[in-house]
């Protein structure tokens, strides 16, 4: 993993699949697959500074477009104090 990722906050309660750095339309990302309370989901991790000129409807709108999920019952965007914007896709 690049050094762009070293510093994600973790939850101690998420079982991390898998994280899995890619581009998602020019955009470095890293792809999560995790588990959760016997939920399964995914999340796309980007670095604020890299995507600070997209709204959250832009960002969501590229991701619809350029990332292989099917239809997402719900994306929620997270913004932290450490630099890094979450958006997780929970899926039917």
């Amino acid at each position: 993993m690049s050094d762009k990722f070293n510093n994600i906050p973790s939850d101690e309660e998420t079982q991390m699949l898998s994280a899995k750095e890619i581009k998602i339309a020019g955009y470095d990302a890293l792809h999560q697959k995790w588990i959760w309370d016997d939920l399964n989901g995914e999340t796309l991790v980007f670095s604020t500074p890299d995507i600070q000129a997209l709204s959250e409807k832009a960002l969501k709108d590229l991701i619809l477009e350029n990332h292989k999920v099917k239809s997402p019952k719900d994306m929620v965007v997270n913004t932290v104090d450490e630099g890094f914007t979450f958006v997780t896709l929970f899926v039917a």
